[in-house]
């Protein structure tokens, strides 16, 4: 009994020794963990601040209705600069805690490129494995480095929330900031196909905005001028519930709303009193060239009076096979009953080595009137990017790039589209990205586009429902800022006419086969946006600069 007690009693006394090792070991994991965590200054506060401003920046974009979200998204970055500059943080330490914001911002807002089917190509596991992540992350990266720029120049100029001066050197950081990111991400996008320019807005704030009446402000300020005044309002918000700035923050939320009304009663109504009927076919997700005998029943269902245009989705495939034709000739005499009326789509023009997405004008026979090649063109499903190619090289996926170049890649047009003139009204008709792509519309409507058209394949790539929410905010910009009818042909989730006043004013019940006809009015004024274009970024440029200036002569 001695014996084993002593054993026992040496036991207990192991046991005890190892549970305060072990003890002492998780004592100092937990502390080193703070540590890592709290690396000098950080702290648990501003940790949450950097994730409430990520995700509350992102809400906006993950359903259209929550585009009111945009007044308030703000909030918890401009909390954030000011807890940051109460405890004396470092420049780099602000920099980084915004950048990790937007790096948050961008992963949301971009879920459903996630979803894309255009690296299904990659046979090999270990190169998917590795080209998907790192590509996307690229994505992210580029997309937040304007969150990089709007954090260094706050730093660099010193801008402070308990400065009046805030309420415009802030939006004018963040709509430089938004400019510059789109400039970057086309560059990396370069290939044969890639264009530069402000192309690339995902996340920007002015979209989000759109989904509201302050929508009606772009027709004065643009996409970037719409940024700037969220950020105005945010900031405004912000003040008073700081209480401090109260009277200046009423007044320029009391601006924003007159100057907002103002755009929307100066072309609330178009200068062309003419109501025009117009056909419009939404193809489902999964249909290819089969889609005729439900399409012919649809439209002996829906179809009254005469037509001036008709537009089917980018690659219908109208006229195009053989074994369809009577079926197309069928569908095309039943819709164009006017002399004169055309059906505007999309359809693939080959030339030598080279494949060309063209928006064509077709007759009621099949015979192409028009053909306008596609000049912005999307990176990985219409061409690869150099960056992109060079991994595909470095990985050994020649015969990727061989694939892709016969089968997918598509040749950019050099020529800028023109406007189609069909029965007095003129149409001008981009395919599928250029509703992503504001200043491309913009050129259209400055070169007399009455109303604006997107024939758009919104199902071959395996997009995200996610996107299609943001594209309903884009088409709703680029319908209100110049002050155009949009109509919006798709195979694939949306079709529809939304007004220049940006109501929906016909839309496809379900995601299959349908026909549609509504009315629509051409307009020909131009308004502020459509003469000047993004002005306002180079305002916040030029304000930035002098600021700076000032400062350092001072």
């Amino acid at each position: 009994m001695l014996a084993w007690s002593s054993k026992d009693h040496k036991r207990n006394l192991g046991g005890a020794r190892l549970g305060a090792i072990i003890k002492e070991a998780l004592g100092d994991l937990i502390i080193k963990l703070k540590a890592l965590v709290r690396f000098k200054h950080f702290d648990w506060h501003s940790l949450a601040l950097i994730i409430a401003s990520g995700v509350l920046l992102s809400l906006p974009f993950v359903r259209y209705q929550l585009g009111w979200l945009s007044f308030f998204s703000l909030l918890p970055l401009l909390a954030l600069l000011q807890r940051l500059r109460a405890q004396k943080a470092s420049s780099k330490r602000i920099v980084a805690s915004i950048l990790l914001a937007g790096a948050i911002d961008m992963s949301i807002v971009l879920t459903w490129m996630y979803q894309l089917n255009t690296v299904d190509l990659l046979q090999d596991p270990l190169t998917r494995a590795v080209f998907v992540p790192f590509t996307l992350g690229l994505m992210v990266l580029f997309f937040a480095s304007g969150f990089l720029i709007f954090g260094w120049l706050v730093v660099r100029l010193k801008i402070s929330l308990d400065n009046k001066n805030s309420f415009l050197l802030l939006p004018a950081a963040w709509v430089f900031g938004e400019f510059a990111r789109s400039v970057f991400f086309s560059i990396m996008m370069l290939g044969e196909g890639g264009a530069v320019g402000m192309h690339w807005n995902f996340g920007a704030l002015g979209l989000a905005a759109s989904a509201t009446p302050l929508v009606y402000f772009s027709r004065l300020g643009g996409l970037f001028g719409l940024s700037f005044v969220v950020v105005l309002a945010n900031i405004a918000i912000f003040q008073l519930w700081r209480r401090k700035f109260v009277k200046v923050s009423v007044l320029i939320i009391a601006s924003i709303v007159i100057a907002t009304a103002l755009a929307y009663y100066l072309y609330r109504a178009p200068s062309n009193p003419a109501i025009e009927r117009i056909g419009l076919v939404h193809l489902g997700s999964n249909e290819d060239t089969d889609y005729q005998q439900p399409l012919i029943r649809s439209i002996k269902d829906n179809a009254s009076g005469r037509l001036a245009t008709v537009i089917f989705p980018e690659y219908s495939h109208l006229f195009d096979e053989p074994r369809l034709l009577d079926e197309d000739r069928q569908i095309a005499q039943l819709l164009l009953k006017n002399e004169g009326s055309r059906i505007i789509t999309s359809r693939t023009i080959s030339a030598v080595k080279t494949e060309t997405n063209a928006i064509v004008e077709l007759d009621v026979s099949g015979r192409q009137i028009s053909a306008q090649g596609k000049t912005f063109l999307i990176p990985g499903g219409e061409y690869i990017p150099y960056l992109y190619k060079g991994i595909l090289i470095a990985s050994g996926n020649y015969r990727l790039i061989a694939y892709h170049e016969g089968e997918k890649t598509v040749a950019q047009s050099k020529k800028p589209i023109e406007p189609i003139t069909i029965n007095g009204v003129s149409y001008g008709v981009l395919a599928c990205s250029g509703i992503i792509a504001p200043e491309y519309y913009r050129e259209l409507t400055n070169r007399g586009a009455e109303v604006l058209v997107n024939a758009a394949s919104l199902s071959t790539m395996g997009i995200g429902a996610q996107f299609f929410d943001q594209a309903k905010q884009m088409a709703r910009f680029q319908a209100v800022a110049n002050a155009r009818t949009l109509v919006q042909s798709a195979r694939g989730k949306q079709s529809y006419i939304m007004s220049q006043n940006g109501t929906i004013q016909i839309q496809n019940a379900s995601d299959s086969t349908s026909y549609m006809q509504g009315s629509i009015q051409p307009n020909s004024t131009r308004t502020i946006y459509t003469l000047l274009g993004e002005w306002t970024v180079l305002a916040s440029f030029v304000g930035l600069v002098v600021f700076a200036y000032i400062n350092k002569k001072s």
